[in-house]
């Protein structure tokens, strides 16, 4: 947490499943919706048009038979579509380099950028640093790998972006999330230049979209010049609870947080 709140104030902080039922749950147990402006919309991109038309169809419900040649014809107009509205994240230049660290090897390199970062925000945040990363991302038996893209101005670390790889069980579709994402002062040419590499190591990984959820609007705002799709859940899956009503009063305020997936729980399980 950020010096203004400590962590012992909170008595919730949290994602849930995002379905109508849990956020009934939520509100019967008198916890607030996090007042972040569109948590609960995610933007993603489509990398492999072909498997996501099929899956998109199987969720549907269009008998396996006709998925095929369906799927084909969808995934023609995806890519064309795709292209005409300039959806695939592109940079003019490469102003900051981007290097793949794996999460058990970050330092105490890391570990600085996290802390200067929390000692200069007045939002509420989790506390980041190379210890907390691997015990929220390499618990043992871990099934979704994930990876940290470290971006560089010349020698010196200005933000990262921590990507999760997953697969639906039910429809084969492999995501990758873009599960924690900090950069120095919110600077969007930073933002854009980590999402763009997020999306180069998905396609490397094979995945079948990128996903981006929750981040405050200047997060987001900076990823919209590339057009991404989007999709609504259908209740907002982030609640929070104060211990004091003087600290619940700090916390309606969009200003005052920071959240992602990472800050809840929605990316602690192996």
């Amino acid at each position: 947490m950020t010096s203004f709140l400590r962590q012992k104030d909170v008595d919730l902080l949290l994602n849930t499943t995002a379905t109508p039922s849990a956020g009934k749950i939520m509100r019967a147990l008198q916890v607030t919706q996090v007042p972040q402006r569109n948590y609960d919309t995610v933007l993603f991109w489509v990398l492999n048009a072909t498997q996501f038309s099929k899956a998109v169809l199987m969720k549907m419900g269009l008998p396996t038979g006709s998925r095929t040649p369906v799927s084909g014809f969808c995934a023609l107009l995806l890519k064309a579509e795709g292209a005409v509205r300039g959806r695939r994240p592109r940079l003019r230049g490469e102003p900051y380099r981007v290097e793949v660290r794996s999460i058990d090897k970050l330092g105490s390199e890391f570990d600085r950028f996290c802390s200067d970062q929390a000692h200069n925000t007045r939002r509420l945040m989790a506390k980041r640093s190379a210890e907390v990363l691997r015990w929220h991302f390499c618990p043992p038996g871990n099934r979704r790998p994930a990876n940290a893209l470290c971006a560089y101005t010349g020698k010196r670390l200005v933000g990262y972006v921590v990507v999760r790889d997953d697969v639906d069980e039910k429809t084969s579709l492999r995501r990758s999330i873009v599960a924690d994402l900090l950069v120095e002062q919110d600077a969007p040419e930073i933002i854009r230049s980590l999402i763009k590499a997020a999306y180069e190591c998905a396609d490397e990984h094979e995945s079948h979209i990128l996903e981006v959820m929750g981040f405050p609007s200047v997060i987001r705002d900076a990823l919209m010049t590339w057009n991404p799709y989007s999709r609504q859940y259908p209740s907002c899956p982030f609640f929070f609870r104060a211990r004091e009503k003087a600290i619940q009063e700090q916390l309606v305020g969009e200003s005052v947080w920071y959240a992602s997936q990472f800050d809840g729980d929605a990316t602690l399980w192996p």
